[in-house]
């Protein structure tokens, strides 16, 4: 019989794949949009480069396994090393202003891409819950951030290769019409 830890710990984890699924579906639907070529270049202009069309999921797919990854070592740190960053940051002036410069830099970015930072920051809060989920289990660190890891790239994979699957080869049309 499945305990209540048990049950709470594969809610969870559904939640952390459902939620990483929605986002790999967000990032398809938003590479599709960015992959239409320009007129007057060869591909799309992002930051100055040209970047070409056939490049920019595979550039894209890279930076968002790059960032999961990033995420579940981020999260799964101890606190005492952040802490001890943060204090080691904010111990001269010069620290406190550039990195007072850096968060309100990033806060305006923030609510400038209002739409993308909501699901960044409802990703970071289910990752978070998963987190906390493992921490009740007493898991090694490196194994959480496996699992953390491998959960979320499932859910990303996921999400991505239904959209791509469905609206973003145009197999939905012919699936609608059956």
């Amino acid at each position: 019989m499945m305990t209540f830890n048990r049950i709470s710990s594969l809610i969870t984890f559904a939640l952390l794949a459902v939620t990483f699924g929605f986002f790999g579906w967000f990032l398809g639907s938003w590479i599709t949009v960015l992959s239409q070529p320009a007129p007057e270049a060869e591909g799309p202009a992002i930051f100055g480069w040209i970047i070409p069309t056939g490049a920019l999921p595979w550039l894209a797919w890279g930076i968002a396994i790059a960032l999961t990854l990033a995420l579940a070592v981020l999260l799964t740190a101890p606190l005492e090393y952040i802490k001890r960053l943060l204090v080691s940051v904010c111990r001269t002036q010069v620290g406190t202003f550039l990195s007072m410069l850096l968060f309100s830099a990033l806060a305006s970015v923030v609510l400038f891409e209002f739409d993308t930072s909501m699901h960044l920051l409802i990703l970071m809060s289910v990752v978070i819950l998963a987190r906390l989920e493992m921490q009740e289990n007493n898991l090694p660190l490196f194994l959480d951030v496996c699992i953390l890891f491998v959960v979320s790239l499932i859910g990303l994979t996921a999400g991505w290769g239904l959209y791509w699957l469905t609206l973003g080869r145009g197999l939905w049309p012919v699936l609608w019409h059956l």
